[in-house]
């Protein structure tokens, strides 16, 4: 649902600022219809992840694998998620290594994890707080933080996190919906890519949610 509220979302604001006579000029109205493109395609493609979940089950899932920087990735998932996070006065920032980090995974099904993890802050932060996404190579593998200064979780939410259908003692702080699925197929996901998921608190406040994948290796020709 987040691609859809994307969707939703920036087309409101836009007519928004048609209607009342706000400044909407050529290249603001591109920037809004190539996020409305880009969030369109995300969810056909998430239509199709749920079409073969149905049909054959995570184990027969497929993944399209190519080399891509996670760091051009999260760009884009910051600019799908800044008209949600500017509504709630929630910032949004990325801080990435220097080096230039690539990963041979499924682009679209990476997206789905950041943005269902983007999402979920954004969704039970508050006015103030802050989202902060990173990414870092340790060893063979590349590591993604969505670091947030929100809550936190409490010691029963950290171990029901990926288990589904299961309800967590936070609540949205602006009434969004929550289906207890997000999270559980996340894992799935990542799995897939030979990674792993998990969550941990801040010793300062906030939750950060993290994942890995095998940064890409060139192979001899």
């Amino acid at each position: 649902r987040k691609p859809l509220a994307v969707i939703q979302d920036v087309a409101a604001q836009a007519q928004h600022k048609i209607l009342t006579g706000l400044d909407y000029d050529k290249d603001l109205a591109y920037q809004d219809l190539s996020l409305i493109t880009q969030s369109a395609h995300y969810m056909k493609n998430i239509a199709e992840c749920v079409l073969d979940m149905q049909a054959s089950g995570f184990g027969q899932i497929r993944l399209t694998k190519s080399p891509f920087r996670l760091a051009e990735l999260i760009g884009e998932i910051i600019e799908r998620h800044r008209e949600h996070a500017n509504e709630k006065q929630i910032t949004l920032i990325s801080k990435h290594d220097p080096d230039q980090l690539v990963v041979e995974a499924d682009k679209s099904r990476i997206s789905q994890v950041l943005d269902n993890c983007v999402g979920n802050a954004i969704k039970f932060c508050s006015e103030g707080d802050t989202v902060a996404l990173s990414v870092k190579r340790k060893d063979d593998y590349i590591y993604v933080e969505i670091q947030d200064t929100g809550p936190g979780l409490t010691d029963s939410d950290l171990g029901n996190l990926f288990i589904k259908n299961v309800e967590l003692s936070n609540k949205p702080t602006a009434g969004e919906s929550s289906n207890g699925l997000g999270l559980p197929i996340c894992k799935q996901l990542i799995e897939k890519h030979d990674g792993r998921i998990g969550a941990f608190n801040n010793d300062d406040g906030g939750a950060t949610f993290w994942f890995s994948l095998p940064g890409f290796k060139l192979r001899p020709v």
